[in-house]
């Protein structure tokens, strides 16, 4: 069963819609039940999706998904992937999943806060419905650190409660995938080890780090939060050798997911890809997002050198702004 994100190696160019690079992601709830202090679904205005929802006057429904199934709005082959707002928190997410899984789709993936997941006999109605993945949005190593980002006290007893059920469930389902989803700031870059650490222990399948996306709270509190690539690729070099030393823990497969290949010097065997999105709306066809990270990406004359130049979206605008192009450098070694 394959993994919600990434891969371990950086992939070859591919044809430009290759049904293997694409992931149908359906927002399930456009409301959520965490107040991430970097949430890109949220804009300026403290909102998001919830204007989405608001215009659509409810959210992601069964008889909707059953509208776009007959329109064959879903890219045939691909993963499915429940996101939000918090997926969990519509009721009629078991149903959907179920619908998916009688309509033929075999890779069907949640990405949540797992707070829901706390309660097991929910964790068992999901997997008995189809989702087979779980992704799990992690960013601490303890409550302190974890709620200074979530902004919503008692969030990282629930989700570590959700993820303690699935891996539970694991043993007796032992191709249920989960996968840890960390997205490191300023308010959580030295707790990167322990961290580390702590989803090792756990023997999650893949620990997944994703950059900031630059869209909402992300640009609203960016002086916060923001970290230029180079120094979360530096600050991980440090906490993966940390673990190493300890010998006495195994760690699981990282992949380094959305970050451009040319500042993971160090880190390419974690090097993930850029995941291409197909956007489900309840109202209209599925619409290809050739850069999910919310921005047309920038590349400068020099990029055109790097080997790794067909498989990177570029560089967003508002990074650019923020910090230059110094970091990063072609690669133009042969592997």
């Amino acid at each position: 069963m394959p993994e919600l994100r990434g891969r371990q190696k950086p992939a070859k160019p591919r044809k430009e819609n290759s049904v293997q690079d694409l992931h149908n992601h359906l927002a399930a709830f456009f409301n959520c039940n965490n107040n991430c202090v970097h949430c890109m679904e949220r804009d300026p205005s403290g909102k998001g999706l919830e204007l989405a929802a608001a215009r659509l006057k409810k959210d992601f429904s069964l008889s909707q998904l059953k509208a776009l199934l007959e329109k064959k709005a879903l890219i045939a082959g691909a993963p499915v992937v429940f996101t939000g707002g918090e997926p969990t928190l519509n009721p009629g997410l078991p149903a959907m999943a179920g619908l998916l899984r009688r309509s033929g789709f075999r890779d069907i993936a949640l990405q949540t806060n797992g707070r829901m997941l706390c309660y097991k006999d929910f964790c068992l109605q999901l997997i008995k419905a189809g989702i087979g993945r779980f992704g799990i949005s992690i960013h601490g190593s303890s409550a302190k650190t974890h709620e200074a980002i979530t902004r919503t006290r008692g969030s990282f007893r629930q989700t570590i409660a959700g993820i303690e059920n699935l891996l539970e469930l694991k043993k007796t389902l032992p191709r249920l995938t989960i996968t840890t989803h960390t997205t490191p700031t300023r308010l959580n870059i030295s707790d990167l080890e322990p961290m580390l650490a702590l989803f090792s222990g756990w023997k999650v399948n893949t620990i997944v780090i994703n950059p900031l996306c630059f869209k909402g709270n992300a640009v609203k509190y960016s002086r916060q939060l923001f970290l230029p690539y180079c120094a979360i690729a530096r600050e991980l070099k440090k906490a993966i050798a940390g673990i190493r030393r300890r010998r006495t823990i195994h760690l699981p497969r990282i992949s380094i997911t959305d970050f451009p290949l040319c500042v993971t010097a160090g880190l390419t065997e974690h090097a993930g890809v850029f995941e291409r999105v197909a956007l489900l709306s309840p109202d209209a066809k599925a619409s290809l997002l050739d850069q999910k990270l919310g921005f047309a990406g920038a590349k400068r004359k020099q990029c055109r050198a790097c080997r790794h130049f067909n498989a990177c979206t570029g560089i967003s605008p508002f990074y650019i702004k923020e910090f230059g192009w110094e970091e990063f450098v072609p690669c133009t070694e042969s592997v």
